[in-house]
């Protein structure tokens, strides 16, 4: 087949990321690294990468922080793909409602920072809906002498509203959990709908995590403290599958656990 020509872009560091955002591939977001005092770019193509736009400033100029914007992460609504959040490594995140080329800055709850997140898990079935694992804001480094920093486990159902509400799955246990370790969700471990077994067909809701109780129980990598989970309900109540449960990984219809010993 006879493929148009390519037409270069220079960008001020090495592109690092790509998303193409919709079906017919047209509108497309690059990011670029981080090198030396430059952040990390943000650029929109609307035309399938034949030309590119920096969007960059548009980040920075949003929000009143001096710091330089760096992305951490960009999600696309798999419903409207013009929807567009932008997670950057501080405070700050973006939406979008025209694929990037216009942003909203909104500041996250309890000012958690982006490049404190150590994973995201979109609900496979619920495009709204998302889950993040984040260190929680006040721990600082001297604390890691004594502990592992705790991670609060957040839920947003409203993503691509423009304003999405955040819930502390944390604070929702009513301090029956301490920390998260580990998270997914339990539709994950049945993707045919016909899970018969130990837990039978996950609710929408359902999410498999691994927890600690008591603050200062999470003190080394693999810890008999820290149990395998799940709730129904954003963890108001859970019940606990397998008692040291630290890891796991949901593959197919079947949940790997990692036990500590």
């Amino acid at each position: 087949p006879q493929y148009p020509a390519l037409v270069p872009t220079i960008t001020k560091a090495p592109v690092t990321d790509l998303h193409w955002l919709d079906r017919n591939d047209q509108n497309v977001i690059a990011l670029t690294k981080k090198v030396g005092l430059d952040a990390g770019g943000f650029w929109v193509s609307s035309d399938g990468g034949k030309r590119w736009l920096d969007k960059t400033s548009q980040l920075n100029d949003s929000t009143p922080d001096t710091e330089v914007v760096e992305v951490a992460a960009v999600f696309s609504q798999a419903s409207n793909p013009a929807n567009v959040v932008v997670f950057g490594a501080g405070t700050w995140f973006w939406t979008s409602s025209d694929y990037g080329n216009t942003v909203a800055a909104k500041q996250t709850v309890t000012k958690w920072r982006g490049m404190s997140i150590k994973a995201y898990k979109n609900h496979p079935r619920q495009d709204s809906w998302l889950l993040v694992l984040v260190k929680r804001p006040d721990c600082r480094a001297t604390d890691r002498a004594m502990m592992e920093c705790p991670y609060d486990l957040l839920l947003t159902k409203d993503l691509f509203s423009g304003d999405p509400m955040w819930q502390n799955l944390t604070a929702a246990a009513q301090g029956k959990i301490a920390g998260f370790v580990d998270f997914d969700w339990g539709v994950n471990g049945c993707p045919t709908g016909d899970c018969a077994g130990m837990m039978g067909p996950p609710k929408e809701e359902s999410i498999m995590a691994t927890i600690y109780a008591k603050p200062g129980d999470y003190d080394q990598p693999w810890d008999p403290d820290v149990h395998f989970v799940g709730s129904d309900n954003w963890f108001t109540t859970f019940t606990t599958h397998v008692w040291c449960g630290n890891k796991f990984e949901m593959i197919g219809s079947s949940i790997y656990l990692a036990v500590s010993n």
